[in-house]
């Protein structure tokens, strides 16, 4: 792993005792502690801070695009990009 990825931006233990790392290259990393296995999904966009729900799933703070999901396996789905009804624009997401 060394070289390959850089710039976490923000580091959680999920429930399953695994590290979840997010990265300025976009990039959201699984990383097993115990096995050293590392799995990388794409990102929406960049996401510079998060949190689980009560389901285990990433809810992101993505500069770029708004208020992300992103499931266990992978899917990802933008939740909003507005802050009101008016549609008032996120501008930049942040934690």
């Amino acid at each position: 792993m060394k070289g390959k990825y850089f710039g976490p931006e923000t580091v959680l233990v999920d429930p399953t005792g695994e590290f979840i790392v997010t990265s300025t290259a976009n990039h959201i990393l699984k990383i097993n502690i115990k096995t050293k296995e590392v799995k990388a999904f794409p990102s929406i966009g960049r996401i510079i801070g998060f949190d689980f729900d009560k389901e285990g799933d990433i809810i992101g703070c993505d500069c770029i695009n708004g208020l992300v999901s992103i499931s266990k396996n992978g899917d990802r789905m933008l939740l909003t990009n507005s802050v009101d009804e008016d549609g008032s624009p996120i501008t930049y997401a942040d934690v």
